[in-house]
């Protein structure tokens, strides 16, 4: 950040949309020190990311996450959980063969991970895996069976609209809680916006359509025309969001 003063140059990262709807509260250090993210701002999700990069033929990693998003949310970061992690998951790798790995410790329980479960769904592979797990101190180990990465995740979920029938409401749940204050501060750049901080909502009228966002992490579109008119309203409303910390 001192070379990009000193030089007035600005500072990007590759922050997309499907990060805001994840528990990242690294994010917020790029509001705080003015780091533009391109792909937030042209709604650009994971899945358009990797999209465009085959399509452009440029190789990446599939697997490039920080190891300390492998640990429980509020719990301390140490050398012996990042390692016994990093050991999991190159284990892992060897015996399933998938690009992708990811070993959760939750409090003490490995939370596996895979892009392809299917090598591994083997009596003496898992038994493996389970005593070489337990052997760095995981207390027990478990499957994702879903397997990582399978499954897209919807922008927003539609919910029958009860007031007006002849409307479409659509709605999300973001798993952190929200700031309205400051979250209504931003938001007014967007549209015209009515906030309480006692009942913790801030409601903001946009294009005829009406976004209700509450502090508890949910955001609700009303007026809508459709799922994608949906979505594409809360790409917009989404880097306008605070959470708390």
């Amino acid at each position: 950040m001192k070379i990009a003063d000193e030089k007035n140059l600005e500072v990007v990262d590759g922050t997309n949309i499907t990060d805001l709807l994840e528990d990242r509260p690294g994010i917020m250090v790029n509001y705080g020190k003015n780091i533009k993210s391109p792909l937030v701002k042209s709604g650009f999700t994971v899945e358009d990311v990797r999209n465009a990069l085959e399509i452009l033929n440029i190789d990446y990693s599939k697997s490039t996450t920080c190891m300390a998003t492998r640990i429980s949310k509020n719990s301390e970061i140490t050398p012996k959980k990042i390692n016994r992690i990093n050991y999991a998951e190159s284990l892992l790798k060897g015996l399933s063969g998938s690009d992708v790995v990811r070993v959760r410790d939750q409090n003490g329980v490995a939370l596996i991970e895979l892009g392809n479960v299917d090598k591994i769904l083997n009596t003496g592979i898992l038994n493996h895996v389970d005593s070489e797990l337990k052997a760095v101190g995981f207390k027990r180990v478990t499957l994702d069976i879903g397997g990582y990465g399978n499954s897209k995740k919807d922008i927003v979920i539609y919910k029958p609209c009860k007031d007006e029938k002849h409307k479409i409401m659509f709605e999300t749940e973001l798993p952190y809680t929200i700031n309205i204050e400051e979250t209504c501060k931003q938001l007014e750049n967007l549209g015209n916006v009515k906030c309480s901080l006692e009942m913790g909502i801030a409601m903001l009228e946009i294009q005829e359509r009406n976004i209700t966002v509450f502090k508890t992490g949910k955001i609700v579109a009303r007026r809508v025309v459709d799922k994608d008119d949906a979505e594409n309203l809360l790409i917009k409303v989404l880097p306008s969001i605070r959470r708390n910390i």
